[in-house]
């Protein structure tokens, strides 16, 4: 269901089975542990300057203190400790930035891309019944806007409205 969901790869490699999908590539991410002060920031924020900035930037609790900061962008961003920091002090307020800098780094910066990707099931043939992709298995989104599980939980549950003759919005 998520973006590392292994529904594609059971459909390809245990039934043989190739899926259409379009890609486009979508996002460049650098990102770092650092260890905070517990509750000195928010579970979650997402800091998005487009336009005029090129990039944007994530900052999500883990646990224990820890926080993974992510700068996003079309391009590559920078992957010297040196220069992500700086620019963590470009996109950032600044108490979220000066808080960061308060922090311990625990990682070097980790690059990553990702891409949005359409899988079209439904002109996939011979697909076994009863299997039904959702989430981010079906179409996934840009990851700093963390709508993968939200999309795969409306679409579940719409499903079960339909099999189940529902019509009402309480489930």
């Amino acid at each position: 269901m998520g973006s590392r969901s292994r529904l594609c790869l059971w459909v390809e490699d245990l039934w043989h089975i190739q899926v259409p999908s379009d890609q486009q590539m979508i996002t460049h991410c650098a990102s770092r542990l650092y260890q905070l002060r517990a509750g000195s920031l928010p579970a979650a924020t997402t800091i998005d300057l487009r336009p005029p900035h090129l990039y944007r930037a994530a900052v999500m609790a883990v646990e224990n203190g820890a926080y993974v900061v992510t700068i996003a962008g079309s391009s590559s961003p920078p992957r010297d400790s040196d220069q992500f920091n700086q620019m963590l002090r470009n996109l950032l307020p600044k108490h979220v930035a000066a808080t960061i800098a308060s922090g311990q780094p625990t990682s070097s910066v980790i690059m990553s891309a990702s891409a949005r990707v359409r899988r079209n099931f439904d002109s996939a043939t011979g697909m076994p019944p009863n299997v039904v992709a959702v989430g981010d298995s079906l179409c996934s989104l840009d990851p700093l806007e963390g709508r993968g599980f939200e999309e795969a939980v409306l679409e579940t549950s719409r499903l079960v409205r339909t099999w189940l003759g529902y019509r009402s919005s309480t489930f």
